[in-house]
């Protein structure tokens, strides 16, 4: 067992170069992410994001809210995280954002520009006109996550805008 996160790290990038991960390398990316360094939880989780493994997203999911005050290892996590996840994760990422929104925007829009789906879109719509929710919402500014990889099938131009001052959503037919 490694004792030093440098020896960590090794074997977290030995195992990045596999062509697969097998049950014994699932069970050493889990105790990384509960390494007490960072660095090694960072790089189990670029590991896992790699593979993407169905046991991925739990374990993401769960590392994810476990540093929920971390903003850097939740921005990783989230970006791993979107790397395994399908439509059928919508609803829980939907349910994460509600709880804590400006921490998993990243995860939320990320995944809507993967699954589109209309009923979470129309959700956050009614939220920005109930006032719900102050904070704006823009899948245009996800070019600034490269990494995201947009889909070509995502609501291009979608914008909800959330402010005391501004209620109103923007898309390719013009401003509502």
């Amino acid at each position: 067992m490694p004792r030093s996160p440098e020896e960590f790290n090794e074997v977290l990038y030995s195992l990045a170069g596999k062509s697969r991960l097998f049950p014994d390398d699932l069970e050493f990316l889990a105790q990384c992410l509960h390494s007490k360094w960072h660095p090694v939880q960072v790089v189990a989780a670029k590991v896992l994001a790699k593979f993407h493994p169905p046991e991925a997203v739990l374990l993401l999911k769960e590392w994810l809210i476990r540093h929920s005050n971390n903003y850097s290892l939740t921005d990783i996590a989230q970006t791993a995280l979107l790397s395994c996840i399908t439509a059928d994760d919508l609803p829980w990422i939907f349910d994460l954002y509600q709880k804590a929104n400006l921490k998993h925007r990243l995860l939320l829009m990320g995944a809507l520009l993967q699954f589109p789906n209309n009923a979470i879109t129309q959700q956050l719509i009614q939220d920005c006109q109930k006032q719900r929710n102050i904070y704006s919402l823009t899948l245009r500014s996800l070019r600034f996550y490269p990494s995201l990889n947009p889909s070509p099938r995502c609501g291009e131009g979608l914008q909800v805008f959330c402010s005391p001052s501004v209620n109103s959503v923007e898309g390719p037919g013009g401003r509502v």
